[in-house]
């Protein structure tokens, strides 16, 4: 039985999809052709349980996976280049919700939301470590866009909140701009939302 969310990540010719079952065995398969799948592969053991997210993205030729226990709090990362063999754990912080990951400009970004409500992004493999950037709740969003590195977050007062980054490294925060707040939902809208 899986917990946490499913992922989807292209990775040398395949389209896998990742779970993490619910005794912390993380499990993908995989398909050529977008129909028929392979057979589930068990590929390893999160460290620890306790409820579990799951993240996927290829970086630099490598198929990455980040798990984030919601017990603990506890941000995992391995990779692997053939899907197979993987690398070990790296523990590295704590947050809660989701680890976000993109590739950007030759570098893997993380960005989560930590306990203290703030929203933390760092480069995977950089001795700068978690580098603060602002309040949030929920989850993060990354993406590239026209060459800009984007994350998105909704904060305290329930709108959506947009910043971006246009140089080689924004793992600390003077590359990154300002907030740009979006507009809140209509109450019609949000109250269909909701509904």
């Amino acid at each position: 039985m899986a917990q946490g969310n499913v992922t989807l990540t292209e990775f040398t010719g395949k389209l896998y999809q990742s779970v993490v079952q619910a005794d912390g065995e993380i499990y993908h398969r995989y398909t050529q052709d977008g129909i028929n799948f392979s057979d589930w592969i068990l590929t390893g053991n999160v460290p620890e349980s306790g409820g579990i997210s799951i993240s996927t993205i290829v970086h630099n030729g490598q198929l990455y996976q980040a798990v984030l226990v919601a017990l603990s709090g506890k941000i995992y990362t391995r990779s692997s280049t053939d899907a197979i063999t993987w690398g070990t754990w790296e523990q590295f912080g704590v947050a809660q919700g989701h680890v976000a990951m993109i590739s950007y400009q030759g570098s893997l970004y993380q960005a989560v939301i930590q306990s203290d409500g703030e929203v933390y992004t760092r480069v995977v493999g950089s001795s700068a470590g978690w580098q603060q950037g602002g309040m949030a709740e929920g989850n993060v969003a990354l993406t590239v866009f026209n060459n800009k590195l984007y994350q998105s977050v909704v904060q305290e007062d329930e709108d959506v909140y947009l910043r971006y980054c246009e140089i080689t490294t924004c793992d600390v925060n003077s590359g990154w701009s300002s907030w740009y707040k979006g507009e809140k939902l209509n109450k019609n809208a949000y109250l269909l939302w909701t509904q």
